[in-house]
């Protein structure tokens, strides 16, 4: 039984750190948009800045860590709690720290997708 529990904490610390760091290397890349691509004869030239490069680097490590997850759970199950999570987040934290504007679509979104989490988690008895 305490196996199983612990296998349990196990399993929300991954998903929790998963969609973190999904949301922290997004944001990073928007916030570092300042990279350049400069085309000049047949040469492709990118120039990131160190935010550019955290965010891909947060963004790569949530990769292999959904690989991680994958196995653990149902895919029907956690592919769209995880998908619906990240844009949940990433949508506030854009709201919050970006100062983007949130039309009244996307909040009436935000609670949908709110929902659809938490029915997919009713236990049936």
């Amino acid at each position: 039984m305490e196996k199983r529990k612990s296998k349990t904490m196990i399993n929300i610390v991954l998903l929790i750190t998963y969609v973190c760091l999904t949301v922290l290397g997004l944001l990073l890349v928007r916030m570092g948009g300042e990279q350049q691509l400069a085309i000049s004869e047949r040469v492709i030239s990118l120039q990131f800045n160190i935010l550019t490069l955290l965010g891909f680097l947060s963004y790569a490590i949530s990769f292999v860590l959904f690989m991680v997850i994958i196995p653990r759970f149902n895919l029907s199950y956690i592919s769209p709690i995880t998908t619906g999570a990240v844009f949940v987040l990433t949508i506030l934290a854009s709201w919050l720290i970006l100062r983007e504007k949130i039309d009244i679509l996307q909040w009436l979104g935000i609670g949908a997708i709110l929902a659809g989490i938490v029915l997919m988690n009713i236990r049936r008895s």
